[in-house]
Parts: structure tokens; sequence; C-alpha cells
């Protein structure tokens, strides 16, 4: 699913179910969303570390030479939008 198909989703919903919780449903489990974003930079998964914003290695002085191929590593760019759950 794409946020346009989310959009066009959400938009069919009457006025009663837009007042519900937004739920997301697990295999097992169901999960609420706290809140919605989008990313004000890039984020990348350097070395499968995890993902963090770029600034957390661009700030530092060699950074390229430090962490070789890290724009390669981009897995969100700047404006992506994300939806945040409470666990």
């Amino acid at each position: 699913m794409n946020w346009k198909e989310l959009k066009d989703f959400v938009n069919s919903l009457n006025e009663e179910q837009l007042q519900y919780d937004v739920t997301i449903l697990g295999e097992d489990r169901s999960f609420k969303v706290n809140c919605a974003e989008c990313l004000n930079e890039d984020y990348v998964n350097y070395e499968d570390l995890g993902m963090e914003p770029i600034s957390a290695y661009k700030n530092e002085e060699n950074w390229q030479e430090e962490y070789p191929g890290l724009e390669d590593s981009i897995v969100a760019k700047k404006g992506h939008p994300f939806l945040h759950l409470n666990f």
C-alpha cells in the first residue's frame, strides 16, 4: 500500500469511522498509531546499524572518509511520511 491508496481509503470513511483510533493489525496483536510525521532529513541504514538520521554521520568532520557509501545507504528520503506505533 502506498500513501495515495491510504488517502483514498481514509477519504471513503464516514464521520463516525474517522473518530476511531488508528490501529494496525498484526498476526497476533494490534498496535495503535501514536502520531504521523514527515521526515525532516534523509535517514540511512549504514552497515545495517538501524535507521538513523544522516546528520548523525555527516556532523563528523571527516564523514566522507569515515563512512564510505553513506549516501548509498539512504532508506528514506527527507519528506517521507511515517506512522509511529504505541507498543
